[in-house]
């Protein structure tokens, strides 16, 4: 219940900030910091996360709203699903690190931010669609639709290595030797 406190008393503006920090901030900081060139190029981690997010804070502005009563069977299954995100995420991540490439930010995006992703998907879906108003549930629909879109193409089109992507188109990373 605590992210519903958070997410009903925090100004939208303040999560927005907090989330942009966490996902893009950190990802292209990292990476700069880390392998020698910040960039997310996915369509499904840069267009998609941000439909995502905004699906998070249509969730906040739907808890902000006066009229919002949390279901007690959504409520009680918040460590359970907290923790069901962070183990999926994690197998998948570690058994896709050879198919990816394996670095750093890579591995944060899938156990941090994925489960983050995940674990608000499954505790605030429940509350827009049982408490939001037609334009923040149809919003909310079209984030989710938008995100499984770029999966789609990410994985149609081989975007998901984001480093090989951008290797076959030319670049160089800094700390890669030249072949």
């Amino acid at each position: 219940m605590l992210v519903y406190t958070i997410l009903s008393t925090t100004p939208v503006w303040a999560l927005f900030a907090v989330l942009f920090v966490l996902t893009y901030g950190a990802i292209f900081v990292g990476r700069h910091f880390f392998e020698g060139v910040p960039y997310q190029v996915s369509y499904s981690a840069f267009i998609g996360d941000a439909g995502l997010l905004v699906a998070v804070l249509i969730a906040a502005t739907v808890l902000q709203h006066e009229s919002v009563t949390i279901l007690p069977e959504v409520a009680r299954l918040h460590v359970g699903v907290a923790l069901f995100a962070f183990i999926i995420c994690s197998m998948i991540s570690f058994a896709s690190l050879k198919s990816r490439n394996g670095k750093l930010m890579d591995i944060y995006h899938d156990v941090f931010i994925a489960p983050v992703v995940v674990y608000l998907g499954f505790t605030l879906l429940p509350v827009i669609y049982q408490s939001g108003n037609q334009l923040e549930k149809g919003s909310t629909s079209f984030a989710i639709a938008l995100w499984l879109a770029c999966v789609y193409l990410d994985a149609k089109f081989d975007r998901m290595n984001q480093r090989r992507l951008l290797e076959r188109m030319g670049l160089k990373f800094p700390n890669q030797q030249s072949r």
